[in-house]
């Protein structure tokens, strides 16, 4: 391995190398603020180029590698790193997002505000996502494709305002684009529908984030020890959280859809059932009919929130039952339970992943009413993410 580092840096100074060369996705010449970049070190374009291109970069005592070369390395890259396996979707996104990050976009209409939200949940991304670089499952994955495969299908209209980078552990959304969008519609209800959009979000990643911990500790409980471990109370900690976050989540996307369709004040309801029923008194007939809309409605039910409930404790939960006790745990193999409880949350996360989706789709449809878009819905690029969804290149299951 010395040796063949040797190797490297010794090519590099004969050729004047770059140490790295930097690919944003679209492939554009400016580079816009939010826009991913891979960024790819000399001795792995080096090591994918030809044999003949590397005699005549000898002969030439210089190097530049082709760009075809460097886009080919760049979007292993970002399927690796951003958009994930097949069933997250990864090759129609990667191809969705190539396309949109080479339109032309601005973000003029954003607020001081707004900027600083941007930056703060782009900033979180990053990190949330360098955890799961360091250690990763496909546990972790939301796998839409499988559970919620025509939910998916919404990915493609909703670019028009409220584009989908990734679906692979939580709803990761082009925010600037995004709030941008909300700001140029002039909403009555902008500011509210950004922030419950960025509350929403960042309850995400620390969902996924909650999830990511739970798993390491799960996996590194000590199955031998015969009382109780460090780890089922940490475990048991994680989960109070996520429990927490998920019906918050659940309670803000109910918020955020009444004020897309002006019906404010819902978080001044103090019932879970008293919002569900302000906002189906008050929503258009012509969107409950929507069927987007209808599977929001359906996983935003009172039987939603009493299936989170089971698992609240005594701290949350007026009558104190809960599984989550550490007498549950004292001399027992926890990790067979936790294990349960932890796929049984994580679909749940799941559900809360494709019904901001659905919200997105109610939301993009007020948005183009208010300021049509730039393109036609064929410009958009959705034959790949189409082909994967019904099945053609996904599999027939």
């Amino acid at each position: 391995m010395i040796y063949k580092n040797y190797i490297f840096r010794m090519c590099q100074k004969i050729l004047k190398s770059k140490d790295e060369f930097i690919v944003k996705l679209g492939y554009c010449n400016d580079i816009k603020i939010s826009t991913p970049c891979a960024t790819i070190p000399f001795e792995t374009i080096w090591e994918n180029e030809s044999f003949r291109n590397k005699i005549l970069a000898f002969l030439k005592l210089k190097w530049n590698p082709e760009q075809d070369l460097l886009e080919k390395i760049a979007k292993d890259i970002f399927i690796e790193e951003i958009f994930g396996e097949p069933e997250d979707l990864a090759e129609g996104l990667f191809d969705l997002m190539n396309w949109h990050f080479s339109q032309d976009w601005e973000s003029d209409n954003l607020t001081e505000i707004d900027i600083e939200k941007a930056k703060a949940l782009e900033a979180m991304t990053s990190l949330t996502n360098k955890r799961y670089w360091e250690l990763d499952s496909l546990n972790l994955n939301l796998k839409l494709v499988l559970k919620a495969p025509l939910v998916c299908s919404l990915i493609c209209p909703v670019v028009a305002k409220v584009p989908i980078i990734s679906i692979r552990y939580y709803i990761h959304i082009h925010i600037r684009y995004a709030f941008n969008s909300i700001r140029r519609s002039k909403h009555k209800y902008s500011d509210e529908i950004i922030a419950y959009m960025y509350e929403i979000l960042v309850l995400q990643q620390k969902t996924a984030i909650a999830f990511h911990t739970l798993i390491k500790l799960i996996v590194n409980l000590d199955t031998k020890v015969s009382i109780l471990h460090k780890n089922d109370i940490d475990a048991i900690m994680n989960i109070d959280i996520i429990v927490t976050n998920l019906k918050s989540s659940i309670e803000k996307m109910i918020v955020l859809v009444g004020y897309i369709y002006h019906i404010a004040n819902l978080e001044d309801k103090k019932t879970h059932k008293a919002k569900l029923q302000a906002l189906n008194n008050q929503i258009p007939d012509l969107v409950k009919r929507q069927w987007y809309y209808q599977f929001f409605e359906k996983f935003i039910s009172s039987d939603q929130i009493n299936l989170l409930n089971q698992y609240r404790t005594g701290q949350l939960h007026k009558k104190g039952i809960s599984i989550f006790q550490p007498h549950n745990y004292f001399g027992k193999d926890s990790v067979q339970s936790l294990s349960k409880i932890f796929y049984e949350l994580h679909d749940q996360h799941s559900k809360n992943s494709a019904i901001m989706i659905a919200a997105s789709a109610l939301l993009t449809d007020e948005l183009v009413k208010l300021d049509k878009p730039s393109f036609n819905v064929t410009d958009i690029p959705c034959d790949k993410i189409n082909n994967i969804i019904y099945g053609e290149t996904f599999g027939s299951g």
